[in-house]
């Protein structure tokens, strides 16, 4: 089993804080470039999708398409510690 990583007061950080600090880390904690950086990433990715369906049969996944749109989910639980 895992041990839970603390913050420096002690108390346990949740995984998705540890995910959102890296990213700012990783831009030295300007929220602008990491949101550009991930549009960007987006962008990207929505373009290799739309190219992979193009090429895909309908029978290689047993009828499963991509879809560009994702459904939106029931709750989230991301944004209650964005602080």
């Amino acid at each position: 089993m895992t041990e839970a990583v603390k913050a420096a007061d002690g108390e346990a950080v949740p995984g998705d804080r540890l995910n959102l600090d890296a990213v700012l880390a990783r831009f030295d904690h300007d929220p602008r470039a990491a949101l550009v950086a991930a549009l960007e990433d987006i962008a990207a990715l929505r373009e290799e999708l739309t190219i992979a369906s193009l090429t895909m049969s309908y029978g290689f996944a047993r009828g499963w398409r991509p879809a560009l749109e994702a459904e939106a989910p029931l709750k989230t639980s991301v944004a209650k510690d964005v602080g």
